[in-house]
């Protein structure tokens, strides 16, 4: 969506008034061609733009260890829509100009005017290409934050798993200490609380001990 004023047009139709444009504007063929020509020129500093933003994602990812993993997926989903937006304006055109030079001989019948067309039908091929490269290059690095992701919540559950496995059976022979029933052990001997502490420390380290030993931290 634009207010029908682009750039690359405005600045064409300008040329045309200087002399030595005008034989191209009074051709129609050519001018066509200088259109096309313009439109696909200003194509490449937006590839370039969408590369650099790629490079932006894949510099977060692998060599900043405290990146915004909020703000690199939405960077990701951005640049994801822009290619896909890119795509769908731009893919046909290679067909419709490989169309239009097959049917417009009789319009544009000089060899060297229809190479020029050729010339566009590679530039389009090339915007396409480049197009596609950047979405395998974009959505292997969403997937790779993902896993990267999906890599630390695994750490953090099993991080809390193993403190909810340790304080749990603490936590049940602590209450039953604190019951203070007749004839509970230590609850009414000398020391009876750092025993108590001892014996539950005793068994957190030895779960930790249990765990490291099973590679499960």
């Amino acid at each position: 969506v634009h207010g029908n004023k682009i750039p690359v047009i405005q600045k064409l139709f300008s040329s045309c008034k200087v002399q030595s444009l005008q034989t191209i504007c009074n051709r129609p063929g050519l001018l066509l061609y200088e259109i096309l020509n313009e439109l696909f020129n200003y194509c490449f500093p937006m590839l370039r733009h969408i590369n650099m933003d790629i490079e932006e994602v894949e510099d977060r990812l692998f060599y900043n260890k405290k990146y915004e993993k909020q703000e690199t997926v939405e960077q990701t989903l951005r640049i994801k829509t822009n290619i896909f937006d890119f795509q769908r304006s731009i893919r046909s055109h290679g067909y419709v100009l490989e169309k239009f030079v097959e049917k417009s001989k009789k319009y544009i019948s000089k060899q060297s005017d229809r190479d020029k067309f050729l010339e566009l039908i590679e530039y389009a091929k090339e915007v396409n290409m480049s197009l596609d490269s950047y979405k395998e290059a974009i959505n292997a690095l969403h997937q790779a934050n993902s896993t990267l992701v999906d890599y630390r919540v695994n750490q953090v559950t099993k991080v809390l798993t193993i403190i909810a496995t340790i304080t749990f059976p603490l936590s049940l022979v602590a209450t039953t200490f604190g019951i203070g029933a007749e004839g509970t052990p230590l609850v009414h001997s000398v020391g009876g609380f750092w025993k108590i502490s001892a014996l539950l420390a005793s068994g957190a380290l030895s779960m930790l001990i249990l765990f490291r030993w099973r590679r499960w931290i």
